[in-house]
């Protein structure tokens, strides 16, 4: 079906679109548009789209400048999954800020796609080819027990889950042994007492780690 093949496209449309979001988003909420991907993809008009982002997450990592003193407790590579870095890049700088404010130093994973969206369509070829042309480069970056760190629980648990089942190389083990989700991995790192987190009261939301 056309829907599954405009799924599947999503790293490359991204990609593409990203330098010309204001534009894309633009597009994408007209009426005739929405008409369109509502009868030749199943894409019911009345569901919001996520928008792009120029400033997307690599871009924004890409000129980040990490703090003085950043990597005391040592390495951490965050996945930089599709939806995060062009659609939800304010949730990435955050993840980074908090993991450099706890004492780590941030690389991103730089994977092209983790394969879920080819997963969850059936293109098991595209996924496993996926697998192959990152899995090598990435366990390499993690055979020092450096984890892998996920802000959704879709991507991550790709890595750790589908990778070794499409790949069942050791480099695929290695990187679904390093695979965890960033959120539980920094509690417990606090909880250990492998470093410290100081958080600022934000009321009736909870806490926010202060900005760096």
């Amino acid at each position: 079906p056309l829907g599954h093949l405009l799924m599947v496209a999503l790293p490359w449309l991204n990609r593409l679109a990203a330098p010309v979001a204001p534009l894309a988003n633009w597009v994408q909420e007209r009426r005739l548009v929405r008409w369109l991907l509502e009868k030749t993809a199943g894409i019911d008009r009345r569901r919001s789209l996520p928008p792009l982002h120029r400033m997307h997450f690599r871009r924004w990592f890409a000129r980040h400048r990490p703090p003085a003193g950043t990597g005391g407790k040592g390495r951490v590579v965050l996945l930089d999954d599709c939806f995060t870095t062009y659609n939800e890049p304010h949730v990435g700088s955050a993840a980074v800020r908090v993991l450099e404010r706890a004492g780590y130093s941030v690389e991103l994973a730089d994977v092209f796609c983790c394969g879920r969206v080819f997963i969850s369509k059936g293109f098991l070829h595209l996924a496993k080819a996926r697998v192959q042309a990152q899995v090598g480069a990435l366990a390499r970056r993690v055979a020092d027990g450096t984890p892998i760190l996920g802000l959704g629980p879709s991507c991550i648990l790709t890595l750790a889950d589908e990778w070794p089942e499409l790949v069942t190389t050791a480099p695929a083990r290695a990187v679904a042994k390093a695979a965890k989700m960033a959120d539980s991995w920094l509690a417990e790192q606090v909880r250990s007492g492998k470093c410290e987190l100081p958080l600022t009261p934000t009321g009736a939301i909870g806490v926010a780690a202060p900005q760096a």
